[in-house]
């Protein structure tokens, strides 16, 4: 999404919200963001935008996932991505409180007891 900083000044924040975990064979691994050839292309349109327009900053934001190695080199290669991680329980929490499921599950069996 642009963000319009200045007249001169456009940040495009692209927003990665991969996974960071996935069960194989029942175990449950930890992954990251590969590169791929369309995350290679939107790379090189990235790069293309900010030569046509030196205000133009693209930023991508991992949420959850980070980006591979591949992936980050190729975003330092292009010099003018900035990749960022942010955990996502973090920004979860932030945003949305976590209710105490122990006084939901009390209060749902009829326990009052700690209502008192």
């Amino acid at each position: 999404a642009p963000v319009f900083k200045s007249q001169d000044v456009i940040e495009a924040i692209e927003v990665k919200t991969y996974h960071r975990w996935t069960t194989i064979n029942g175990v449950a691994q930890m992954r990251e963001v590969p590169l791929t050839p369309k995350l290679q292309e939107q790379i090189n349109k990235d790069v293309a935008l900010r030569n046509e327009n030196q205000g133009y900053q693209p930023r991508w934001v991992f949420l959850d996932a980070p980006p591979s190695v591949e992936l980050q080199g190729a975003l330092d290669d292009a010099r003018q991505l900035l990749a960022q991680q942010q955990e996502h329980d973090a920004v979860e929490a932030e945003l949305q409180p976590v209710p105490d499921t122990r006084a939901l599950h009390a209060h749902a069996a009829g326990d009052t007891a700690g209502d008192r």
